[in-house]
């Protein structure tokens, strides 16, 4: 065999191997707490560009995105108000190419903690603890429709950047808390209450596409903005709208103004997020830096 044919393939091997091995894989996470409730920003990184990563927990895959390169990736993942505080692992895949077998697959392990939530007593019309008869058809209808919208996982990411405020008032009734209207027990509070006066507008918090305008029995006039990935952003009680289903709205737009429509005992707004189907504290979210 002449040996001199071999030179030149060398430098071709060379080149390829470093290709076909399995990249290396650094995992973070940074959240203003790991307990229940909370949005958790997780960071990937790895030692070769990738085309796909997705982290697996709490039976949910969450997609995680290329953050200023594709070597770096993020993405949140939630953790539901009922998680069950105790150790979890996160499972963490990525892909060279948008289909086969992950390059790589590595385990991180997530300890979530326990929660005491507040309670709050609420006295409201008798029709919105005991609605009439006559009224059930539309209130299981329209809870039907918001179930099935929550449950959306579009894969696209409309939004860039860190979340804001939709309106500049304080918290007055946080995550979580445990409410009895009308001395009635009733399920936690899935979203958090922002003072507002009537007709504060309220600007879309992330980039999005409407997916629901309308005039909701116990939330009054509500929009449901899909932030795409999964995440539901979901405005309740409001006096006005000013988009439209299929609208893409921008970060910052005035999408309504803040009222006192449906179940409430004084103007303000609601705001309520999922991800994946998970409850989150949207204050958990403007936590996070992306």
């Amino acid at each position: 065999m002449n040996l001199k044919m071999l030179f030149p393939i060398i430098p071709w091997v060379l080149l390829i191997t470093p290709l076909l091995s399995a990249p290396s894989l650094e995992i973070s996470h940074k959240a203003r707490s790991v307990s229940q409730g909370e949005a958790v920003l997780l960071s990937v990184a790895s030692d070769i560009p990738l085309d796909q990563v997705t982290a697996t927990v709490f039976g949910k895959e969450f997609r995680l995105f290329p953050s200023g390169n594709d070597r770096l990736w993020k993405g949140m993942i939630a953790i539901d108000l009922a998680c069950k505080p105790g150790a979890y692992n996160v499972r963490v895949k990525a892909w060279k190419g948008n289909s086969g077998p992950p390059a790589a697959e590595k385990t991180y392990p997530l300890k979530v903690a326990g929660k005491d939530f507040a309670e709050r007593r609420l006295k409201v019309d008798r029709k919105y603890v005991s609605p009439p008869q006559e009224e059930m058809e539309r209130i299981n209808r329209e809870a039907a429709v918001t179930k099935e919208l929550f449950t959306l996982n579009t894969p696209r990411k409309y939004w860039t950047g860190d979340f804001i405020k939709p309106v500049p008032g304080g918290v007055t009734s946080p995550f979580g808390r445990k409410n009895f209207v009308n001395d009635q027990p009733r399920s936690p509070h899935s979203g958090i209450d922002l003072r507002g006066a009537v007709g504060t507008p309220v600007k879309n918090p992330a980039a999005g596409k409407v997916i629901l305008t309308e005039e909701l029995y116990f939330a009054g006039n509500t929009i449901m903005i899909d932030h795409g990935y999964g995440m539901i952003s979901y405005f309740c009680h409001l006096s006005a709208i000013k988009v439209k289903a299929g609208d893409l709205v921008t970060q910052g737009e005035v999408i309504g103004l803040v009222g006192s429509t449906g179940r409430v005992t004084g103007p303000h707004l609601h705001w309520t997020v999922k991800l994946l189907g998970q409850r989150i504290d949207p204050m958990s979210i403007l936590a996070l830096n992306f």
